[in-house]
This record gives C-alpha cells, sequence and structure tokens, in this order.
C-alpha cells in the first residue's frame, strides 16, 4: 500500500516539475531576447504551412449548415427560384437567401448556420411554408 502511495505522490511530483520548468523555459527564454522567440524550421515546413494558410484564405467561408427550400431545372427555373427567394426574404428578414446554379440545376438555400442545431431550429420554423426544405452541409458566409 505504501508503494502504491510512494508511486503516485513521485508520479505528481514529476509532473509538476515537468510542467513549472517547461514555462520557464519560455519566460527564461523571452527574457533573454528581448520578448522574442525565434523558431528555426526547414524549408519544406515553411512552404507547407503558407500553403496552407493561403488555402484557408483563399475559402470564401467556413463549414457549417445551409437549408435547402427549392431544387429545380427547367425553362422556368430562374423565374421560379427568384421568386421563392422574394417571397422568402420578405416573410423572413433576418436569413440570408443563397440561389445557387450548378448546371442545369437552381438552388435555393436560406441561411448560415454553424451548427446543426442552429439549422434544425430554424428549419422547424420555416417547415409549414417550406415543407420540402432540409438540411445540407454547405461552406457558408462568415460575419466580419
Amino acid at each position: 500500500m505504501k508503494t502504491i502511495i510512494s508511486t503516485i505522490f513521485l508520479i505528481v511530483a514529476v509532473n509538476i516539475f515537468a510542467q513549472s520548468n517547461a514555462q520557464n523555459i519560455f519566460v527564461k527564454l523571452s527574457a533573454e531576447n528581448g520578448g522574442k522567440i525565434n523558431i528555426n524550421q526547414s524549408n519544406e515546413i515553411r512552404l507547407a504551412m503558407e500553403k496552407q494558410f493561403s488555402s484557408i484564405a483563399n475559402l470564401k467561408g467556413i463549414n457549417g449548415y445551409r437549408i435547402q427550400i427549392y431544387f429545380g431545372n427547367g425553362k422556368n427555373a430562374r423565374l421560379q427560384t427568384n421568386q421563392i427567394r422574394s417571397s422568402f426574404t420578405t416573410k423572413y428578414k433576418d436569413a440570408k437567401a443563397h440561389v445557387i446554379y450548378d448546371n442545369p440545376y437552381f438552388r435555393l438555400k436560406v441561411g448560415d448556420f454553424r451548427t446543426k442545431v442552429e439549422a434544425n431550429y430554424f428549419l422547424k420554423k420555416i417547415k409549414l411554408d417550406y415543407p420540402e426544405a432540409f438540411i445540407v452541409e454547405d461552406i457558408i458566409d462568415v460575419e466580419d
């Protein structure tokens, strides 16, 4: 029993010492360099990081959810999409409506929801007006 307690005490003490020692290293490094820490890395890592950052910057938004309320094609699909969009934005002024044309289909998706819970809440709100509506994963706009 004493051995188990001693072992646990030793593990806890080593863990606390290691954490405080790591923090002290950064404090010491930043004090020696006037508050600056230099990180040396290979050129390949730098290029990979730049590529990742640029691909994130090129995205028009973030992963999220929208609600698709219309899907159609044909001669009058554009007109019908715009009519549905107009009636939607009149009734639900706070929600954005997005017309997407993916040849030959027109889609009308509404909202910019970060979570499926938020999208589901809004879906329940509009389900009487748009019974065929459903949630889709999409790249959503990010408010500045």
